[in-house]
């Protein structure tokens, strides 16, 4: 076998992908200690990361154009691929999800993803006008309907209406334990077990604050998408899934949002609606351009 040691020698610059600290290029393998990305990498007797320039956008559509790939609805952080079938023909893999690096659009949205040479999956573009027939299921997700009437959907598609559903029905199948007649030590010990969940955690966080949880979905890498509601009136809020601190509080809070957690965004709702605000007399909710249609809590002033 014949080693061509020039791509190891000859100096190229190129746009690399990093994920969790490690990169490759034409096989070759290196580590850095930067966050995830991409970088221009120079490669000839050494490897350097240049972190100094930021990749232009147009030769990195141009390079990831390229590359192998696949299209599919996001769920949190991963795809559930349009075609399981395709997906395993052509890729050969059995997974019902996969995970997508750098993705940022919200859940349910219909997205492209590409294949770099170690394997992983990586965020390409999302593609407008999703199919009609997602929207359908979306929208008996968020009415809480089944998809019996629902023409032309896809196994895939039920798979992943099923993930949204089995993720917001936990919160509620706690609920209704507390109202089954089964041993109050057996009630307790579930109760905490939840407790310590996700889920749980936000509820009580919503809950000791005044307000309800509706739902909640996985919404990229490490951020959930919270529905809650104050009295009749329903808020979107878009949080750090590990902290609880808003990325978007949902309503006009002055771009002061990553200083309040989940609690603090419901009580700040609570306070403006009451208009115990030293300014505020009252407050609106309208519907606002917000990511993915969030309500903007709209207050005015006293004249």
């Amino acid at each position: 076998m014949v080693i061509d040691l020039e791509r190891f020698t000859k100096n190229k610059k190129a746009i690399v992908p990093i994920t969790d600290q490690q990169g490759v290029f034409n096989q070759r393998k290196f580590q850095a200690q930067i966050q995830n990305g991409f970088y221009y990498v120079n490669f000839g007797d050494s490897i350097t990361v240049d972190n100094t320039v930021p990749v232009d956008e147009i030769e990195l559509s141009e390079a990831l154009e390229k590359l192998p790939s696949l299209r599919g609805f996001v769920f949190g952080s991963d795809i559930v691929p349009q075609s399981f079938n395709t997906t395993k023909t052509k890729f050969g893999l059995s997974a019902s999800s996969i995970p997508i690096y750098f993705l940022s659009s919200a859940p349910w949205s219909y997205i492209e993803a590409v294949q770099w040479e170690d394997n992983n999956w990586l965020f390409k573009k999302a593609i407008l006008g999703a199919l009609d027939v997602i929207l359908e299921v979306k929208e008996a997700f968020e009415s809480e309907k089944d998809l019996s009437n629902i023409k032309g959907v896809t196994p895939e598609m039920r798979y992943l209406f099923f993930l949204f559903c089995f993720e917001r029905d936990a919160a509620k199948e706690m609920e209704h334990l507390q109202q089954l007649a089964i041993a109050e030590g057996e009630r307790k010990r579930r109760i905490e077990e939840f407790n310590k969940t996700v889920g749980g955690r936000l509820k009580n966080s919503i809950e000791k604050a005044g307000g309800h949880l509706v739902r909640f979905t996985k919404y990229g890498h490490n951020k959930l998408e919270v529905i809650w509601t104050l009295g009749s009136e329903q808020f979107n809020s878009l949080i750090n899934a590990s902290t609880f601190q808003c990325v978007e509080a949902g309503f006009c809070v002055s771009s002061e949002d990553s200083k309040l957690n989940i609690g603090g965004a419901v009580l700040t709702a609570r306070d403006y609606m009451q208009g115990r605000n030293g300014t505020v007399e009252y407050a609106v909710l309208k519907e606002g351009d917000i990511r993915n249609s969030r309500r903007s809590l709209i207050h005015k002033t006293r004249e």
